[in-house]
């Protein structure tokens, strides 16, 4: 079943946050029906990681339910754009098993292409492993590599003809590299079945840039330097999220490679130079409308909720 999801995604610091939580209070006190939340963002997903992150509230939280926000400890490793497919594949189910309204928002580009065009985490060739293979075909015949694939992989083995050595070799390939069934791969390499409608928030240059200063100086206000400290104190240096932009120049702050004027001014041109990306990502995967901004504030913002929310009621039929 199709079930249809409200998707506001954009650069950081475009006001999508405000906007998506906006509309699901909106949806759920003039339509009456619940709303939930799934957060596209690569480093929401870790506990601890709030400031940097501009994470959602508590308070905002018990208003709204969230998904995918705080669920892996920091040392737990890369979150990936097939773990979010088959996440928000899932939440969106058990969201339409609730009656509510699916709203996903974020500015993580690789996980809304994963759920609107598709994206297969499948590993490139290794010719010491197709060698292996192949010999072992020529030896003992195509149908005992057909035969070992129904065991570690019966699904994509039903799919494909037993003489079909070349998609034979592939998957049982793919299972050695990863350990995982070229079945579950292959399913994430198509758009999600369900039907999203999606908003891109985009602010002009100019006033994008102005706010990236001005969050960057809010999170040095709020705290950023003692909760990078306390991580650090907790987790070491080396866990994954402490690459992304806001922390990794902290720790090299931390560490004394560069003084805090420096640390700041790097978060700055570096948040920046994401939003780019952010942006070309976005305008090189599929958008339903583009939410044009030449001012960022929460009346401009509230009237882009007006906007989308009758959009939404186009989208419900309701």
């Amino acid at each position: 079943m199709k079930v249809p999801v409200i998707s506001i995604v954009g650069p950081t610091a475009s006001g999508k946050s405000f906007v998506a939580h906006t509309l699901a209070l909106r949806i759920m006190n003039d339509l009456k029906i619940p709303s939930e939340i799934i957060s596209c963002d690569s480093v929401q997903v870790y506990k601890y990681f709030d400031i940097g992150t501009d994470k959602v509230p508590l308070s905002q939280r018990k208003e709204v339910t969230y998904h995918l926000i705080d669920i892996l400890e920091p040392n737990e490793g890369r979150f990936s754009a097939g773990q979010f497919r088959k996440s928000f594949d899932e939440i969106v189910e058990g969201i339409n098993s609730r009656g509510s309204v699916a709203i996903m928002v974020g500015g993580t580009g690789l996980y809304y292409k994963s759920v609107r065009v598709g994206f297969a985490e499948a590993p490139e060739a290794n010719n010491e492993i197709r060698n292996e293979l192949t010999r072992l075909a020529k030896e003992k015949g195509t149908g005992f590599l057909y035969d070992i694939l129904k065991k570690v992989d019966e699904i994509y083995a039903s799919k494909i003809s037993k003489n079909d050595l070349k998609r034979i070799i592939r998957a049982l390939e793919v299972f050695r590299l990863t350990g995982k069934q070229f079945s579950e791969i292959h399913s994430f390499s198509v758009p999600s079945r369900h039907k999203i409608y999606s908003f891109l928030m985009l602010p002009e240059r100019r006033l994008l840039y102005e706010r990236i200063d001005e969050r960057v100086d809010k999170m040095i206000e709020k705290g950023l330097i003692d909760e990078v400290k306390w991580i650090i104190q907790n987790y070491g240096t080396e866990i994954y999220p402490l690459q992304s932009i806001g922390y990794k120049e902290m720790v090299e702050f931390l560490r004394g490679s560069i003084s805090l004027t420096q640390a700041i001014e790097l978060i700055k041109r570096n948040t920046k130079n994401f939003a780019k990306r952010q942006i070309t990502l976005f305008r090189h995967t599929p958008i339903d409308e583009v939410v044009y901004l030449n001012e960022i504030s929460e009346r401009t913002l509230v009237e882009v909720v007006e906007k989308i929310f009758e959009k939404v009621c186009e989208f419900l039929n309701c």
